[in-house]
């Protein structure tokens, strides 16, 4: 991502596993040096103005796969 830009990614799961059924989502711990936000299958993230370094955010997914169920993961910003 460049300096000063928002960036999206849509959740990649994998595509040789059973099908993904996501029912929802949302920021369970916030960024530290800018915004992240969910909506629907994409997560989002801009950085404070002129904030250059790591940040991470936990965002919470449920979501069914077969028999399982999951709950969150945290995202890491380089």
């Amino acid at each position: 991502m460049e300096h000063d830009r928002p960036c999206e990614r849509p959740y990649r799961p994998n595509p040789n596993a059973t099908p993904v059924e996501f029912l929802n989502n949302r920021i369970v711990q916030r960024a530290k040096h800018g915004i992240a936000g969910v909506n629907g299958t994409t997560f989002a993230y801009a950085p404070s103005n002129g904030y250059v370094g790591a940040d991470e955010f936990t965002v919470q997914v449920a979501y069914r796969q077969g028999n399982n169920t999951g709950k969150h993961f945290n995202v890491l910003v380089q």
